[in-house]
């Protein structure tokens, strides 16, 4: 018998003016369903509020993986502009690097991407950043009708099933 898979739950709190726009993970029941109306410990008391599920996924580690990446590069870019405003001449290099940088920046920016579609799944699932904001959850969202548009679970079970000669 296969153990009890743990669950966790992408809750969006409803704090009324407090400009909490990002989504927290908890850990949760094996009955939970997206959309559901959920009380959350928050803050430092621990006191119990309403929040919304708008994400189930059956693990955690990707989320602390993806973590470690982001404060990388985080950290790549506080040291890099800290050496640029270090002397006048790396500042006048950076000047002329300016549109290089933008590019990257452009590449590197989760809202406009909006998440990551978790391949393996029977359903479309987009994994949206914890602080996205609208643009990115507008993203996430278009990227999730266009894999169900394009039946993208549909062909990975069929490409899987041709691969291992089985029916998948």
């Amino acid at each position: 018998m296969k153990g009890r898979q743990d669950l966790f739950a992408q809750v969006i709190v409803d704090i009324a003016n407090s400009g909490v726009d990002r989504l927290f993970t908890y850990r949760a029941e094996d009955n939970i369903i997206l959309g559901q109306r959920v009380l959350v410990p928050f803050g430092s008391g621990n006191k119990p509020i309403e929040g919304y599920v708008l994400g189930i996924s059956e693990s955690y580690e990707g989320n602390i993986a993806l973590k470690s990446i982001e404060g990388a590069v985080g950290c790549i870019f506080t040291t890099l502009k800290a050496e640029i405003k270090a002397s006048k001449k790396a500042t006048l290099g950076a000047l002329m690097m300016k549109g290089a940088f933008k590019k990257v920046k452009a590449k590197l920016d989760y809202n406009k991407k909006g998440g990551a579609v978790l391949l393996g799944m029977d359903k479309i699932i987009v994994k949206a950043h914890g602080s996205s904001k609208a643009e990115a959850m507008k993203n996430a969202i278009f990227q999730a009708y266009n894999a169900a548009a394009m039946n993208v679970s549909g062909k990975i079970k069929e490409n899987i099933g041709r691969i291992s000669g089985e029916s998948v």
